[in-house]
């Protein structure tokens, strides 16, 4: 709410009007400078009484300043709160009521409260709460849209990593196109990555959730995190033993303590400091409530927690509120999603983000997690059963380079390809020889005929055809596309051509292939 007071008081002028609560107003020098007539009402203090009066007057605290609730505030715009007014026969009365600073040319010049007696602006402030949990609802979904939008647009990254890891896999090792290539691939995988933080920020990840111990999977990703620090920063690893498990995806997971600790390294800087990863059971003593960002609540029970803290410089109370908006930074433009994904996978998982800091004192983020009784998943380390498929698979794609990606795959897998440029073709296709094949990788957006419809006349020629979707949005969001007759399996663009392999091979209930047969 920008502007001088007077304009302030004319705009919410016309809310007492409707709504018949007071309204009062405070100068920069923290002075009383509007009373309204509903004030005098519920106050019993006349104008004289109350103009030039102090804000410490009005709260009933000695201590208060306009400084100190803007520190409290933080950010323009409207903010609920509880507060205790006096009253002029010397009782005092407690409401919620909806307070905003008052600024011009970024600097506060001002408070604006609207005053409720009793409940007062319970109710008002709750609609207000409700619709500011609806706006971020419909954020979440438009940018859920967004990533698979854009993930769907980047088909080209698929061509890019899987050409690329055939590459490297033909390249000797010390060949000077080698680190080339490496590079192409990582430049690919970070723009894949923005994708799937997007997904992550707005809760619609891909998730495989197993149960998990917490401390053993830090423990694992140590040496990933130590690697992404500052040189002049210490690590210190607080793990504790026996926890509980919690049920989490392993690559969410694990990029939830890689952008935490990432940003408790910037943080610190260039100067020397101490980033602490500590794990352990939430007690009942403590009290984490008041820690948690914007509306989350603690999961039902016993809680397993994640805390990662820096010596840093700490994050000042007026920006701690955008610090969560995607690609919002203090440090300079496009730096990604690290904390709004990590909030968003957070939210995913059932669990919740706490956050304390202040300047000069360090920053203290806390993951929470609800437990489960069962016991740790760990991945099986046997020897790979060695492979050879057969058949025909039918690759259906819109995209050029994406199916010359996934033939090559495919054909080194010892399957024959036949490629179709859409459902249309796709149909016809497998309609004039239903026996022909074995299997069909198909895309869920095409131009004449999508995926999803696609399917539907497929099966209806073939029900028992293995069929792989692949699709730039989730598999739970692709899953919505089908009715009870779900796809054999699901591929994720943009996909490596060892994440096709596995993807078919999975489709197909085949062995997977060895380690180090397809990149």
């Amino acid at each position: 709410m920008n502007g001088s007071p007077i304009s302030a008081t004319s705009v919410c002028g016309a809310v007492e009007r409707c709504t018949g609560v007071a309204m009062v107003v405070f100068s920069r020098q923290g002075r009383l400078i509007r009373w309204s007539a509903a004030a005098q009402k519920l106050t019993g203090w006349s104008d004289a009484d109350a103009l030039d009066k102090p804000l410490s007057w009005w709260l009933g605290d000695e201590t208060a300043t306009l400084e100190g609730w803007s520190a409290r505030l933080g950010t323009t715009g409207w903010s609920s709160v509880d507060v205790e007014h006096p009253r002029s026969d010397g009782s005092s009365f407690a409401c919620r009521s909806l307070v905003s600073l008052v600024k011009e040319s970024d600097e506060v010049s001002g408070l604006v409260e609207l005053v409720g007696g009793g409940d007062g602006l319970r109710h008002e402030s709750s609609a207000l709460e409700e619709q500011e949990r609806l706006l971020h609802a419909q954020k979440l979904e438009s940018l859920g849209v967004m990533a698979g939008g854009i993930a769907h647009d980047f088909n080209i990254l698929t061509a890019v990593l899987g050409n690329a890891s055939l590459v490297l896999r033909d390249l000797p090792f010390g060949h000077t196109a080698r680190p080339l290539v490496q590079n192409i691939q990582d430049a690919a995988r970070r723009a894949a990555r923005l994708t799937r933080e997007l997904l992550a920020y707005s809760g619609r990840a891909k998730f495989e959730i197993r149960p998990i111990d917490l401390s053993a999977h830090v423990r694992d990703i140590s040496h990933l995190v130590r690697s992404c620090i500052s040189k002049k920063a210490n690590l210190c690893l607080e793990l504790a033993e026996g926890l509980p498990s919690v049920e989490a995806d392993v690559a969410q997971l694990q990029q939830i303590v890689m952008n935490l600790v990432v940003n408790a390294s910037e943080a610190i800087g260039d100067s020397p400091g101490t980033i602490c990863v500590r794990t352990g059971m939430l007690r009942q003593r403590e009290d984490p409530l008041r820690r948690l960002i914007g509306n989350q609540t603690l999961p039902e029970g016993e809680c397993v927690f994640l805390e990662v803290s820096d010596t840093g410089s700490g994050i000042p109370e007026a920006i701690r509120a955008r610090i969560f908006e995607p690609f919002f930074t203090t440090k300079f433009q496009g730096r990604g999603l690290g904390l709004s994904a990590a909030l968003g996978i957070m939210r995913a998982h059932k669990g919740a983000l706490g956050l304390e800091s202040s300047p000069g004192s360090g920053t203290r983020f806390t993951a929470y997690f609800p437990t489960v009784s069962s016991p740790p998943h760990f991945t099986s380390k046997t020897a790979p059963v060695q492979f050879r498929g057969s058949g025909t698979v039918l690759v259906v794609d819109d995209e050029e380079s994406v199916r010359s990606v996934a033939g090559i795959v495919l054909r080194e897998l010892g399957f024959a390809v036949v490629e179709a440029v859409n459902g249309l073709e796709a149909v016809s296709l497998l309609s004039q020889r239903p026996r022909e094949f074995r299997a069909v990788l198909l895309d869920m957006a095409m131009p004449v005929m999508d995926g999803p419809e696609a399917f539907a006349r497929i099966r209806a020629v073939r029900p028992d055809i293995p069929i792989v979707v692949t699709s730039g949005y989730t598999e739970s969001d692709a899953a919505t596309r089908f009715g009870p007759d779900q796809p054999s399996g699901f591929l994720n663009k943009p996909y490596t051509a060892a994440q096709c392999a596995e993807a078919f091979m999975a489709a197909l209930e085949l062995p997977s292939p060895p380690t180090g047969s397809t990149p």
